[in-house]
């Protein structure tokens, strides 16, 4: 119905079409038609008087609200301002809701709604839109627990919940920063891991929408420390005997392997030699690589008797 501008300063704007809410444009026009469950596009025709400007020079429509009930309530229990979109080209305005509806009741039971145009003249309401529902919003988590390096670094867990939901990201963790507060529908729960310079393992817990993520982080691996080589003097020898194991004899106090300067079966010339050890620990993790050195007295031949 469209109203001239004398009928127009004496009664409400009128909207010329249901309010539809669906994910869809396929809308029911009766309250008995099935319920769309958890919808979140406000789908409307502009008022007749969308464009329109009073003799005041103020626009006829200011905004539009959507109002939501459940079903025979005389009144909503949420009213969103949707400000006073732009038409789509078809004619359409359509208004994302779901950011609004975190906190709405979600009994799983039956909702509508209905849109009104304001102006500075008062208001008009349409009929009730197609029944919806809102699903319970539960959460799920991708996992459970994560095993987070020594090193710490960047991790994330994924949130699966109904659209509209909101969950908010918690803990009493020291050691972990959250990168992420909450979130409206499914997402990703960011969070920062500190190193850990103990060499204990340490656990703590993320709360994400009433549901737990349990951080277990290595400890930091001990230092590393150098084995304990034993190694007598070995006794002089005479010049032309080579090296062997009565020379070349050092022991660790851990497992290994060790290298040898001069190698065994060198043959020294007269005078003082070093000898070196070189040793490479079985557990390089826990023991560094370690040295020893000797000398070694290499005696001259006597004299040839006749």
């Amino acid at each position: 119905m469209t109203l001239s501008r004398t009928q127009r300063r004496n009664a409400p704007p009128a909207l010329t079409a249901l309010l539809a809410v669906a994910f869809t444009l396929a809308f029911a026009a009766t309250l008995s038609a099935q319920a769309v469950s958890d919808p979140r596009i406000a789908e409307f025709d502009p008022s007749a008087d969308h464009w329109e400007m009073l003799g005041t020079g103020q626009p006829a429509v200011l905004r539009y609200e959507l109002a939501v009930y459940l079903v025979g309530a005389p009144a909503p229990f949420a009213i969103v301002d949707m400000g006073k979109p732009t038409p789509d080209p078809d004619g359409k305005i359509r208004f994302d809701f779901a950011p609004s509806a975190g906190n709405w009741p979600r009994p799983g039971t039956n909702f509508e709604a209905r849109v009104s145009a304001v102006g500075p003249e008062g208001s008009a309401l349409s009929e009730p839109s197609n029944l919806f529902i809102l699903s319970p919003c539960t959460i799920a988590l991708s996992s459970s627990y994560a095993l987070v390096a020594v090193s710490g670094g960047n991790y994330g867990v994924g949130v699966s919940t109904g659209t509209g939901c909101r969950w908010t990201v918690t803990t009493a963790a020291s050691w972990v920063n959250l990168l992420t507060a909450g979130g409206l529908g499914g997402g990703t729960a960011a969070f920062q891991v500190k190193a850990n310079s103990s060499s204990s393992n340490r656990t703590g817990t993320i709360g994400i929408g009433g549901k737990s993520l349990t951080l277990i982080q290595q400890g930091a691996p001990p230092p590393r420390t150098p084995p304990v080589i034993t190694w007598a003097t070995p006794a002089p020898i005479t010049a032309g005997t080579p090296l062997g194991a009565t020379q070349l004899n050092a022991t660790a106090s851990v497992p290994g392997t060790f290298v040898y300067n001069p190698v065994a079966g060198t043959v020294l010339p007269a005078g003082i030699s070093t000898l070196t050890a070189t040793f490479t620990p079985a557990d390089p993790k826990r023991y560094t690589t370690a040295t020893a050195s000797r000398g070694l007295v290499v005696n001259a031949l006597g004299p040839l008797r006749p």
